[in-house]
């Protein structure tokens, strides 16, 4: 009985043992999930961190390239403006048409869905039958008859491309759209002429309006400002607009 009892003491020190030392093995186990855990958890926290700054840096080169964009696309309309000023002031002195005049009447001419170049080969032609018609050309001096716009004053001298467009625009306000018009207008304005009707339909007192709106909305060159632009291009060509920050186009060019 004594002996039994002595080996189910061994017996259960044994198990006991044994069940210590697979308790230590399952403590270690966890304990190496425990760290394996944190290492991941840690590692998770740098990627996202990693993450975080270059999502930064991203949206600050994107930011960037937003704002060198816009500066450059606004130097770029900054310089385009001041050469359409420069043209519109060499030309204005070709034909005998002021500045304000040129520039101001842009919007109605894309309005009436006519272009600038089209309004400018006009303008040299009108220029040049005015001169023919004043030496006699039957053509030219005709088409004025017909309209009854003179192209002399009353000294004899030549009056101004502008005064004879106004006065030609009147007449076509009040001349009723057809061949007839269609004929003069390209008589005395080039196959440009015709494309030219329903804006000069407006007749004079249109034109001015139509200035005086674009003088509102700030699209008027005066003949200084012109000035200003063409001698900005002599002097700075080519021109370095890049990161200008400009208030006002004609008050930034020089004098």
């Amino acid at each position: 009985m004594a002996e039994d009892l002595a080996k189910l003491v061994l017996r259960m020190e044994a198990q006991t043992a044994q069940y210590q030392r697979e308790l230590e093995k399952s403590r270690e186990k966890l304990n190496r999930v425990d760290r394996a855990t944190k290492k991941m958890q840690e590692n998770t926290s740098r990627r996202f961190a990693l993450m975080e700054k270059g999502a930064g840096r991203l949206k600050a080169a994107v930011g960037a390239a937003v704002v060198a964009f816009a500066t450059q696309r606004f130097a770029g309309w900054i310089k385009q403006s001041i050469d359409g000023a420069d043209r519109a002031n060499k030309f204005a002195q070709q034909v005998g048409v002021a500045t304000e005049t040129l520039t101001g009447l842009n919007l109605g001419l894309e309005l009436s869905g006519t272009s600038s170049k089209a309004f400018e080969t006009s303008l040299t032609r009108l220029n040049r039958s005015i001169s023919d018609a004043a030496q006699g050309l039957a053509t030219q001096k005709r088409a004025f008859n017909d309209l009854g716009v003179e192209v002399v004053d009353s000294r004899g001298k030549l009056r101004s491309t502008e005064e004879v467009l106004r006065d030609i625009s009147d007449r076509f306000a009040s001349m009723e759209d057809g061949a007839r018009k269609t004929a003069r207008a390209q008589e005395l304005l080039g196959r440009s002429g015709a494309e030219l009707i329903p804006f000069l339909n407006q007749g004079s007192d249109g034109l001015d309006a139509m200035i005086e709106r674009s003088r509102a909305l700030g699209l008027v060159w005066t003949q200084e400002g012109a000035a200003a632009a063409e001698a900005f291009n002599l002097r700075f060509l080519p021109a370095q607009t890049g990161g200008l920050l400009i208030t006002s186009r004609s008050s930034f060019c020089p004098r």
